[in-house]
């Protein structure tokens, strides 16, 4: 091999690698809520098929998309009916995964591929590494523990029930046993809807 010979083939090589390099973006998601996993093609040529691995699962799709509809016969079983591409008509090349109901079983590494009209085989646009949590961090979340209060929840519960049980008494007859009962149901339940708005 001559050193020009040696110098194209070297040329050749790093223009290869140059546009098959994909970028790789870490996410986080939450178990039980929904993830948009992003992946968008460059290229100007219509997509003919959508591949979505997560590397542990060997030959198993997360999703693959092709012929307009997601091909089940090869999916991985924890994902059926749970993913989805964010627009099945890929418009300007959006063809970017979402997962549905997370888990923490989900976390991984996800690739995206895409196969072009008049390509043989799919190529790696992007890597994704995702770690599912089973809660957001403090700040993210309304939900308090047993010991928070929301600023003011105190004095805003008493009065609103103070409020009812005045209206409720001042309605109608004081002395029927059936309003009594009432006005102690209907407390009841809007002290535990509070109780449950609160604190869960």
């Amino acid at each position: 091999m001559t050193f020009n010979e040696s110098l194209e083939t070297m040329w050749s090589a790093a223009q290869f690698n140059k546009t098959n390099v994909s970028s790789s973006t870490d996410i986080t998601g939450y178990s039980e809520q929904n993830v948009s996993l992003p992946c968008t093609t460059t290229e100007n040529k219509p997509v003919v098929a959508v591949e979505w691995i997560r590397t542990d699962l060997q030959d198993e799709f997360v999703l693959l998309y092709r012929d307009d509809q997601i091909d089940p016969e090869n999916q991985h079983p924890s994902f059926k009916n749970r993913v989805d591409l964010a627009d099945r008509r890929m418009k300007d090349g959006d063809v970017s995964l979402v997962l549905m109901n997370l888990t923490t079983n989900d976390t991984g590494t996800y690739e995206c591929r895409v196969q072009s009209e008049g390509s043989l085989d799919a190529k790696l646009i992007r890597t994704i590494n995702l770690q599912v949590s089973l809660h957001p961090p403090p700040g993210e979340s309304l939900s308090l523990d047993q010991n928070q209060q929301l600023p003011g929840s105190g004095f805003q519960i008493r009065s609103f029930v103070k409020l009812i049980i005045i209206l409720s008494l001042s309605a109608g007859d004081k002395n029927s046993a059936n309003q009594v009962g009432s006005i102690g149901l209907m407390v009841g339940l809007i002290l535990s809807l509070l109780l449950l708005v609160f604190y869960f």
